[in-house]
């Protein structure tokens, strides 16, 4: 749907997290491991448009290579502390895929110190745009369709921020129904009144906030010069920045995607 594959991961040790990104030893690795496991798709260099790297805290291990530390989540109890009465537990680990099997399994063990017992559970509680997500293409269209007639909103449109906010897709119909939007001119899938609605609700404070981790308009490559600097113009009208706080967001902007990501705008 998205044209896009994402290709990785290396487990190379790093001291600062803040200086990890993707090295052309790591690239070459990747695209040679491609060769191997799908030897009839070519994949070339250029047709990169986005990379990043991410780091996860591994649990302290003196023996063995980075690749071979467990990638599970853990609790540790510490040694009794002197002049507390009660114990301490480290979690080591979690991620978003577990976070809650590792929350559960935290609370239960202080249920069990507490002797007390559970009384609610999240296993089925939904997340965002998955509250009351429509169980098949049936009541998708239906549910569609009613945002659309409730919103005065052109089906294919609702169905576009469907596909990318989920359920939350209704608010953000909501919102965009209530003035004049227009796409924007240089990311032109997205409206000036979707990414106002975004910033104000998505707890954006600079402009790579939006581009890079409430939306996924980087990751795909679609970001130029001139959408950075349009975008960023929309945010500052909703946060209230001057023209030099635009400026300087432009081109902080610039040089994350340039240095971190190695995009070329």
């Amino acid at each position: 749907l998205l044209e896009r594959v994402i290709i990785g991961t290396s487990d190379i040790p790093i001291e600062d997290p803040d200086q990890a990104h993707c090295t052309e030893e790591e690239i070459d690795y990747f695209m040679d491991m491609v060769k191997i496991v799908f030897p009839n798709i070519p994949v070339k260099h250029d047709q990169i448009v986005f990379q990043f790297s991410g780091v996860r805290p591994l649990p302290a291990n003196d023996d063995g290579s980075p690749g071979q530390i467990s990638r599970d989540h853990s609790i540790e109890q510490t040694p009794t502390v002197d002049g507390l009465s009660f114990p301490l537990f480290n979690l080591v680990g979690g991620k978003w895929t577990s976070f809650r099997a590792f929350s559960e399994e935290a609370t239960n063990l202080i249920l069990g110190l507490l002797g007390r017992t559970r009384k609610t559970g999240t296993k089925t509680l939904p997340i965002g745009g998955g509250r009351d997500y429509p169980v098949d293409e049936d009541t998708k269209n239906s549910w569609i369709i009613k945002v659309s007639e409730t919103f005065e909103m052109h089906p294919d449109r609702v169905q576009q921020l469907f596909e990318r906010y989920g359920t939350k897709a209704e608010a953000f119909a909501a919102y965009i129904a209530t003035g004049d939007d227009l796409s924007l001119d240089h990311l032109t899938d997205y409206t000036q009144r979707e990414i106002e609605y975004i910033t104000q609700m998505e707890s954006v404070v600079h402009v790579d906030d939006l581009l890079l981790r409430r939306s996924l308009l980087a990751k795909l490559g679609h970001i130029t010069q001139d959408g950075i600097g349009e975008v960023a113009y929309i945010i500052g009208r909703v946060l209230g920045w001057n023209e030099a706080r635009i400026e300087e967001e432009i081109n902080r902007t610039v040089e994350i995607l340039k240095t971190q990501h190695r995009m070329t705008l």
